[in-house]
Parts: structure tokens; C-alpha cells; sequence
């Protein structure tokens, strides 16, 4: 029932932006899950398009914060989400997103591809090190 409304939405002249987190998150994970070997996706804690939906819907509801917000290219983008077709030999995700997408925030730089930023345990490049090497004890600065 779900899948028929957001169809029947798909079909009118746009998408809300609440609406386009939620149906870009679902055809982002789906083709995720579709293109990922079963073994690579188990290894990365990923079960179903549910577990990659948690890990990816935060960062998508936030993309667009501040900017304008184009719903026909919304539509746009979701429909050409629906049709990607999967690259690689799947024991990476490689996700090029349309280029529709990049039209939904216009004078926004976002980076659609970033949503997929932490979904893949096994290249996780963080490398974040304290360097500060102050030994200054003093409490009160920046906070």
C-alpha cells in the first residue's frame, strides 16, 4: 500500500521535501542492497534495505537544510533513482547518482553520493586523531 501511494504521489506535479528524503533513502537503499554482494552486505552489518535505511536516512533528511528545495526535480530524481542499474562486481557500492539530482537544491552544494558515506564498514577511512598537543589545563575557552 505504501509503494502505491508514493506512486500515485510520484504522478502529480512534485514531491514535498519530506517525501523526497523518504522515497530518494528507499530507491538509494534498494539499488544499495540490489547491487551489493549478500556476503559484503552481511560483513557490513547490512540485512536488509531497514538497516541501510537507519543508516542512511538522517543524512539525507539534513542534506538540503537551509537551501531551496525544487520539488518537479525531486520527482525527477526519484523517478531516475528508480532505473539505476548496478556497477562494479559487487563487493563495493559504487553510486554515481543522476544528474537530475544534483538540480533538486539549486545553489546548494550537495553530494548526494555522501549519504553512503559510513554504510561500508570494511573502508571506513576515518582517520580523525587528536593532535592537539597543548598542554594548557585551562577549562574556560570555547565553551
Amino acid at each position: 500500500m505504501r509503494t502505491v501511494m508514493a506512486t500515485l504521489l510520484l504522478a502529480g506535479c512534485g514531491l514535498s521535501e519530506a517525501l523526497f528524503s523518504e522515497e530518494y533513502t528507499n530507491a538509494y537503499c534498494a539499488h544499495w542492497v540490489d547491487c551489493v554482494d549478500p556476503a559484503v552486505l552481511t560483513f557490513d552489518g547490512i540485512e536488509g534495505t531497514g538497516d541501510c535505511v537507519g543508516l542512511v536516512a538522517p543524512k539525507v533528511v539534513t542534506m538540503g537544510l537551509d537551501c531551496d528545495f525544487k520539488r518537479g526535480k525531486a520527482k525527477d530524481c526519484v523517478r531516475a533513482m528508480q532505473t539505476l542499474t548496478c556497477e562494479g562486481d559487487g563487493t563495493k557500492f559504487l553510486f554515481s547518482p543522476p544528474t537530475v539530482c544534483t538540480e533538486v537544491y539549486p545553489g546548494c552544494d550537495i553530494n548526494f553520493d555522501e549519504a553512503d558515506a559510513d554504510t561500508d564498514a570494511d573502508t571506513d577511512t576515518d582517520t580523525d586523531v587528536d593532535t592537539d598537543t597543548d598542554t594548557d589545563t585551562d577549562t574556560d575557552e570555547g565553551i
